[in-house]
């Protein structure tokens, strides 16, 4: 049985993400195509812009790392963290959603630098 805790954390990913794939549907969505990781990991996996868009648009509460109460650079944001595995790699990614704006960020796009262990994903492992 989930405590209080963890169904809030719940609650709050599936919010997150909800609000995060309603602003892609607007179109404001975007990422930090500059940064070298995001650039490298593409490069080592294969993979096209569009895809790695369509990777964080398939995210579900399966793939949530944490965020539910991390700190922001400002006001008016919320951050999530999530990871998945593409080709057996584990993938970090950082979505920012913000409020004021009306709009998401993708931060980070990466392999993982640590162990992904999913909060929610049964087993909390590669599924």
């Amino acid at each position: 049985m989930a405590s209080l805790g963890e169904e809030i954390e719940r609650e709050f990913a599936v919010r997150f993400l909800r609000d995060m794939k309603d602003l892609a549907a607007k179109g404001k969505l975007s990422f930090a195509t500059t940064r070298q990781e995001y650039i490298q990991t593409l490069a080592y996996l294969g993979l096209k812009p569009a895809h790695a868009r369509q990777v964080v648009l398939d995210l579900t509460v399966e793939n949530y790392l944490r965020g539910a109460g991390l700190e922001t650079k400002r006001e008016n944001e919320e951050r999530c963290d999530f990871g998945v595995y593409i080709d057996g790699e584990p993938v970090y990614i950082k979505v920012i959603i913000d409020r004021e704006h009306s709009r998401a960020l993708c931060v980070s796009f990466h392999i993982a630098k640590w162990d992904i262990n999913r909060r929610f994903a049964e087993g909390g492992e590669e599924t």
